[in-house]
């Protein structure tokens, strides 16, 4: 169980494709790989796989990374193969390198070595979950509803840091409303386009609200489509936009609501526009569907939380600094920690910014220090001491 079979694990599921609802071959070469590990292993109703090394009695760790990863749209950007693993330069290459495939595998190796420590305790789970990229934290929530945690640890990239919050994540949609005509009479009509773009300028000149640890609450237009569509001469009758909004711990979804309401209301009067929260509905691999508000909270624990202390313990004993950070974007732990509020912290080796991008790829060194950092959380917080 050496670094080595980690490597080439990782680079198996690198090369294995696994974008939202299509996670299957990935999660049973996981499944497979974990078992040979010693975990007892069985995939649930959505697709994640679960891996568990009993304890005796001591609190529950759940480590957890996902499987699916973002498409590639960008081909023509890329100088490799995004799905050949390529190993070069010290550094693997291809779509989930960072992520979360390198951190996946680190994981899986490092706590079954945990698994083999005399004065750990408690039950250790790791978790490989579906679809986080459409919907962070629910398939991961539907896990430890079945297998309750006292601590969970997210694998997402850290740069070999120990994130102790993060920013949740919102989709809004704004609709405005409009008079269809035809265009070579937009008089007769009123633009629903022209009524958006009122809109538009409010959220450009709206501050966005801030925490003092997670930093701005910022919204961004992400899509826009106009009805009908084409237009065929036709004054636009409607226009939908959807704003990714990152949340802070201050957030509720009533007051994220207001706040765009109040934009929309003072840009365009009311009754022209409709401002909700978007609904998420996505087929797993397995058939089931994950369904719900695309909302997925901030969550922040304080320095002196002891999971903090005792994960900061266990990283500096194996050669880590333990130094704090926080996610900026949106990760499962939105679910473990901000909807369940199981105390969470987040331990990965990446950086935020190698997400999403061409040539992703994984440092082999950062790859091998964080299945090192892995083992000791899990042998110091399954301990039960």
């Amino acid at each position: 169980m050496d670094w080595r079979q980690m490597l080439a694990f990782c680079i198996r599921l690198v090369r294995t494709e696994s974008l939202p609802g299509g996670e299957e071959a990935a999660a049973r070469l996981a499944a497979e790989e974990m078992r040979k590990l010693g975990y007892c292993t069985r995939i649930d109703a959505y697709g994640s796989v679960i891996g568990i090394l009993p304890g005796s009695g001591g609190p529950t760790v759940c480590f957890d990374a996902h499987l699916d990863t973002v498409p590639v749209t960008d081909r023509d950007q890329w100088t490799v193969d995004p799905f050949g693993g390529e190993c070069r330069e010290g550094k693997i290459f291809g779509r989930g390198a960072c992520d979360m495939k390198g951190q996946a595998a680190a994981m899986v190796y490092g706590v079954a070595r945990a698994g083999r420590a005399v004065s750990r305790r408690g039950d250790l789970m790791v978790t490989l979950t579906v679809c986080e990229e459409v919907m962070e934290g629910v398939a991961l929530q539907a896990v430890l509803r079945q297998h309750p945690a006292q601590v969970v640890v997210v694998g997402e990239a850290t740069g070999l840091r120990l994130a102790r919050g993060g920013r949740g994540r919102a989709e809004l949609t704004v609709t405005t409303r409009g008079r269809a005509a035809h265009s070579s009479h937009p008089e007769e009509g009123e633009n629903a386009v022209m009524l958006m773009a009122r809109v538009l300028q409010g959220l450009a000149n709206a501050s966005p609200p801030r925490h003092p640890v997670l930093g701005e609450g910022i919204a961004v237009v992400t899509d826009v489509i106009s009805e009908p569509y084409p237009g065929m001469s036709v004054v636009p009758h409607g226009c939908r936009i959807t704003i990714d909004r990152r949340l802070l711990p201050t957030d509720t979804q009533q007051k994220v609501l207001e706040e765009l309401q109040e934009v929309a209301l003072s840009a365009v009067g009311s009754g022209k526009a409709e401002v909700r929260i978007a609904r998420g509905r996505h087929r797993t691999w397995t058939g089931a569907e994950l369904e719900g508000a695309k909302y997925f909270p901030a969550w922040l624990l304080p320095e002196e939380h002891p999971v903090v202390q005792r994960a900061r313990q266990a990283l500096r004993q194996c050669g880590l600094p333990g130094e704090l950070t926080t996610y900026q974007y949106c990760t499962n732990a939105a679910g473990s920690c901000g909807v369940l509020g199981i105390p969470t912290v987040g331990f990965g080796p990446g950086e935020e910014r190698g997400a999403h991008v061409a040539d992703e790829h994984m440092s082999v060194d950062q790859l091998v220090e964080a299945m090192a950092g892995y083992e000791a959380l899990a042998r110091e917080l399954a301990s039960g001491s």
